[in-house]
């Protein structure tokens, strides 16, 4: 059965920029498989709701370190 679910993707560099961060802590995340990404040729491409999910459990991260630390 072959699927035809479209899958938004973005660059390296996107996601760098979406995250704020640079495009080796990208290349990181999808190294040590945090972030899932394809090769097409040479470059990679991540979905963007990874993308996303990624944000939100760093913001979660950030917003708990907040508190425990006040």
């Amino acid at each position: 059965m072959v699927t035809t679910e479209k899958i938004d993707l973005v660059t390296v560099t996107e996601a760098a920029k979406d995250l704020g961060v640079t495009r080796g802590m990208v290349h990181h995340h999808i190294l040590t498989r945090r972030l899932p990404a394809v090769r097409v040729g040479r470059p990679f491409l991540i979905p963007r709701e990874a993308v996303e999910a990624l944000r939100r459990d760093r913001a979660a991260i950030a917003a708990a370190s907040k508190t425990s630390a006040s």
